[in-house]
Parts: C-alpha cells; sequence; structure tokens
C-alpha cells in the first residue's frame, strides 16, 4: 500500500507526476513524518497541486498555511483521514483526485461516508449540496448506528435540513454522554443550555460545559467563557478572567478574542482602565489573524485622531479600512466612502463614494442606507 512505500520510492513517484504521492509526501514534508520538516517543500508542493485543483491541496493551504500556527494537533487528524482514503484509493489502483467521490460512495463505512457528506457540506471537489450532505449524516446514523457533532449541529442551524433544536441537543446530549472526551459535543451543548435550544436556558451549566471543552481542546471555547465572565451570564463579572480566557483564545488563534480585548482596553470595559496602546496592539494581532472587525476598529482609531498625536491619521485610516471592506465589512466600506466622498487620505471620487456606500446599503448597514436615502440615491 502507498503509505508503507519508503521516502525514496515517494519522492520518486511524485517526481514522476503520481498525485497521490505528491499529497502524501506534501504532508511528511509539513510534519516532518520520516523526513527532514520543511515547509517550503511542502508549500510549493500543495501550491502546485491547487493551481490543478485538487481539493486535498486547497485545502492544505488553507488550512495549514493561511495562519500562524503550522502545526496545529488538530490538523494531524485531516492527515489521518488523507492516508486511509489515499489508502483505498492505491488499493483500487485511482490515482486522480476527480475518482474520490466515487470511490467513498462505494464504501459503506462512517469515516468515509462522513468525509463525503463533509464534500457536499462544504462544497469540495463537487458542488455544494447541504441537502445530500445532511442525508448522508443521516444514513450514518440510521443505517450504520454512527453520529457524529456536524450531524447534531445541521439539526440546529437547519443545514440541508429542518431545523429541530430537541433532536440537535437530543444527539449532542447523546454523544457527550457516550465520548465524555468530545470537546466539540461538549461547546454545542453549551450553546444549546445558553440559547435554551432543545433544553432549558442554564448559564451555570453552560459555563461548566465551555470549560470543559476548553480543557478538552476545543479552543474556541475560550472566547465564550471569556464573554461570560464579562457580561456575568452565570458567574459574578470577573474582568481579570474575561481577559486571561481571552488572552489563551488569541494564543490559541480565535481571532475574535482579539477584538474583544481590543474593545475592553479601548472602552474602558467594567472599570478596566483605559489603554489604547494595548488596544492597538491587540488589533494589530487580530489583523495578523484576518479579522476584519480588527481591522475596522484600528482604522476607526486612526480616522478619529486617537492615536499617536491626536491627530486624524487618515492615511493609515483608509488602509485598514481597505483591508477590511475588501472581506466584506459592511462599517469599513461606509468609513470608506466618507474617505472618497471628502478627500480624507485618498483623492476625492464621488463615484467610488457611491459604489462603497452602496455595497454597505446592500449589507444591511442602516447608516449607509439612510444616507442613501436622504440623497436620493437608493438603487
Amino acid at each position: 500500500m502507498l503509505i508503507e512505500k519508503d521516502i525514496n520510492s515517494l519522492k520518486k513517484e511524485a517526481k514522476e507526476g503520481d498525485v497521490s504521492s505528491q499529497i502524501i509526501l506534501g504532508y511528511h514534508y509539513l510534519y516532518g513524518f520520516n523526513i527532514q520538516r520543511n515547509l517550503y517543500e511542502s508549500y510549493e508542493i500543495f501550491r502546485s497541486l491547487a493551481e490543478q485543483g485538487y481539493t486535498y491541496a486547497i485545502d492544505a493551504l488553507k488550512n495549514c498555511f493561511s495562519s500562524p500556527g503550522v502545526l496545529d494537533e488538530n490538523f494531524k487528524e485531516i492527515y489521518q483521514d488523507l492516508r486511509d482514503i489515499i489508502e483505498v484509493w492505491d488499493q483500487n489502483e485511482i490515482h486522480q483526485s476527480k475518482h474520490a467521490l466515487q470511490t467513498l460512495r462505494l464504501l459503506n463505512h462512517p469515516r468515509y461516508n462522513r468525509l463525503l457528506a463533509d464534500c457536499f457540506l462544504d462544497g469540495y471537489g463537487l458542488p455544494k449540496n447541504e441537502r445530500q450532505g445532511f442525508a448522508l449524516y443521516e444514513y450514518m446514523q440510521e443505517k450504520l448506528d454512527w453520529v457524529e457533532v456536524r450531524y447534531a449541529c445541521c439539526l440546529l442551524y437547519g443545514i440541508g435540513t429542518e431545523q429541530d433544536f430537541n433532536k440537535g441537543y437530543y444527539w449532542l446530549n447523546k454523544i457527550h454522554e457516550g465520548d465524555s472526551g468530545n470537546g466539540e459535543a461538549s461547546y454545542y451543548l453549551a450553546l444549546c443550555y445558553i440559547n435554551g435550544w432543545g433544553c432549558g436556558i442554564d448559564q451555570k451549566r453552560a459555563l461548566s460545559l465551555f470549560k470543559e471543552s476548553a480543557n478538552q481542546g476545543f479552543k474556541k471555547a475560550y472566547y465564550d467563557i471569556g464573554v461570560m465572565y464579562r457580561f456575568g451570564e452565570g458567574v459574578e463579572i470577573d474582568m481579570e478572567k474575561a481577559i486571561s480566557f481571552y488572552q489563551k483564545g488569541l494564543n490559541a488563534g480565535i481571532s475574535v478574542c482579539a477584538v474583544n480585548l481590543g474593545v475592553v482596553y479601548e472602552k474602558g470595559i467594567n472599570e478596566v482602565p483605559v489603554d489604547i496602546k494595548k488596544a492597538q496592539k491587540y488589533y494589530l494581532a487580530g489583523i495578523d489573524l484576518g479579522n476584519s472587525d480588527c481591522m475596522f476598529n484600528l482604522g476607526l482609531l486612526y480616522y478619529n485622531g486617537i492615536l499617536d498625536n491626536g491627530k486624524p491619521d487618515f492615511k493609515n485610516a483608509v488602509r485598514y479600512f481597505e483591508m477590511a471592506a475588501e472581506l466584506g465589512e459592511p462599517d469599513s466600506m461606509y468609513h470608506l466612502g466618507l474617505c472618497y466622498l471628502n478627500g480624507n487620505g485618498v483623492d476625492k471620487n464621488q463615484e467610488v463614494a457611491l459604489d462603497l456606500f452602496v455595497d454597505a446599503a446592500r449589507k444591511g448597514l442602516t447608516s449607509a442606507q439612510q444616507l442613501l436615502k436622504e440623497n436620493y440615491l437608493m438603487r
């Protein structure tokens, strides 16, 4: 089988154009499996394959190279799934990714049905079809006695099926009872108790589950714990703990934690001393993680003259508004439009300003909608 071949054979077959060998070799370089770790070589392999449209290579670039923490433990599961499926491809003498879906359909095993379901839900390698993705998860539950957290989440959020809070909660609780170490199940079960989805609202239970989830390695939970301590949900307000959990989340790459840390220090939330330099530091950290809210918030600090000498710095404001606007953040579109309208930091251009106002209005920003209505420019 392919995964049993030595590195030299892998390199030889990759050089000869075997796609499966190229993908596996890319992951060996990425994680240093039986070879000297080389991120450059790994990136070049995946980049080349991504340009050819191979979805696993695209996924590797998206997950492994788009943010700090290339060696995040979560990505090793991706590698394991990949090794398993390519092992099947190799047995069936299938080496092109276009055959992957056909191969998966022949396998009556939960892991491969799950991969195929995720392909349908996310649009990887085929047109997105949420109903088909959910149907596969439902098949696994009914015929293979296999339930995934994502199946429960489809029910909670109405993805590919009718929204059903009771069923979503039931299956999350079932998964949690059977696998108390499942941090993802703990997290979404906590959300059920926060929102009263299929159960009564119980903030204390939610906080306990969020902490359980974080301890189990589901890092997103740090943000929710921070929120609960900041707003006093199920616990007394404790800004020291809120900041501590936000910081843990930020250290784990959760960009929304950077937004909240920035706001806490910019506004002086709950008697935390205002510290604009700290706010700037956290917004910049969030920008490094691609967070558009951090881009807008930092742009607004420059726009309003809150940084440095107390005077507006429109050029820097425009810089960050443009970054966020490109990611679809409506407040940045609106403020960037104001900059073009008034010639602040850019040359005046009413046409560009109008287009930005319209884009922001279409995204539901009331200030942009009001401006257009007042000037009879709604279109």
